[in-house]
């Protein structure tokens, strides 16, 4: 008799598994349909959707995430107000504004509760080195990994390629607020937003949920992520990075910072894919940063017409990834790539 009940229960724990991934990963798709309600709703008052990041709501605080500018139309206006106290209470300082940490009523900590996945148990605190409220969602950059040393491409750098068109590469850019308009190839067919993984410290050594560091990814004029791809998992284990190649990437560390290291993703290598930066640094480097769940096979993603879809790790990225990236037009990234570009001239839907 023991050992039939055994045997039941070995059977059924699977299929009760099965079924309470199945809720996790719908409460996932629920939380990408509240963003993209928000951006809409943010859309129908501004007449554009949120920069990647930007100055705070009255612009005394830097790095400010499309994430908090959006918290007023998902009916959140309670912490959207806490943010403009912060503000002027600490005038041009940053999001994640250290010296607020101990204060009561701060929202660096207070957590939202559509920010978190299931799934990913992490994210509500992903750190133990910090408290702050992290998120299981990173915007859209697009195909362009020009994208995530933000001074560099607002600003332009010593080493900044002269003929990027960063704006143009993805639904979501630093400083630079787009209007529907702006997606010539359709909402239905560009990539607003996905999950990530968070990893339990900054330093994460998972594919999923860590930062690889590449020193090769950015050879002075062109992105590479040829090495990214094929170099930093450990071949005793492909969930695990080689040692040596741990980057501090800061992955959904605060859902306040909107600056691509910590918050943004590309649509350049398969979802599941690791992440790598150039150089050791928290936020500020070139890279290229892959969307990632822990549920089976893809991740979810949000479509700029509100949409939530399933991407499989399978999907088509064109093969080839020594090609340099494109700075106008189409892809060289298939349709993941394309899916990321509002404007690259490619109609195609995943």
């Amino acid at each position: 008799m023991i050992a039939i009940i055994g045997i039941l229960i070995a059977l059924l724990l699977p299929a009760v598994q099965a079924a309470r991934e199945a809720a996790r990963r719908m409460q996932c798709t629920n939380n990408l349909k509240q963003f993209g309600l928000g951006v809409h709703n943010y859309h129908d008052v501004m007449s554009n959707i949120p920069a990647l990041w930007a100055w705070g709501p009255t612009c005394h605080l830097t790095y400010v995430s499309p994430q908090v500018v959006t918290l007023p139309f998902m009916e959140q206006s309670a912490t959207y107000d806490k943010w403009l106290s912060l503000e002027s209470r600490y005038p041009g300082r940053y999001a994640e504004n250290w010296a607020a940490y101990d204060l009561p009523d701060n929202p660096l900590t207070e957590q939202v509760p559509y920010m978190h996945c299931p799934s990913n148990g992490n994210s509500r605190n992903p750190s133990p080195m910090f408290d702050f409220a992290g998120t299981s969602y990173r915007p859209s950059v697009g195909d362009g990994m020009w994208h995530n040393n933000e001074y560099y491409i607002y600003w332009g750098g010593s080493d900044y390629p002269a003929n990027a068109r960063v704006h143009s590469r993805g639904a979501f850019s630093a400083i630079y607020w787009k209007g529907f308009g702006a997606f010539t190839d359709g909402l239905s067919n560009t990539v607003g937003m996905s999950e990530g993984c968070n990893g339990t410290e900054y330093d994460d050594p998972t594919v999923k949920a860590g930062t690889a560091l590449v020193p090769t990814i950015y050879n002075g004029t062109t992105a590479v992520p040829l090495d990214c791809f094929t170099t930093v998992r450990d071949p005793a284990n492909q969930s695990i990075m080689l040692a040596t190649r741990r980057a501090t990437g800061w992955r959904g560390l605060m859902y306040s910072d909107g600056r691509s290291i910590p918050s943004s993703f590309c649509t350049v290598l398969p979802p599941n894919s690791p992440s790598c930066m150039y150089s050791q640094s928290g936020v500020t480097s070139w890279g290229v940063f892959s969307a990632s769940s822990f549920h089976t096979g893809g991740v979810n993603v949000m479509i700029m017409d509100g949409s939530v879809t399933f991407v499989s790790e399978t999907v088509d990225c064109g093969g080839d990834f020594s090609r340099p990236q494109a700075v106008s037009g189409e892809s060289p990234y298939g349709v993941w790539g394309a899916s990321g570009t509002p404007s690259g001239g490619e109609s195609r839907s995943l």
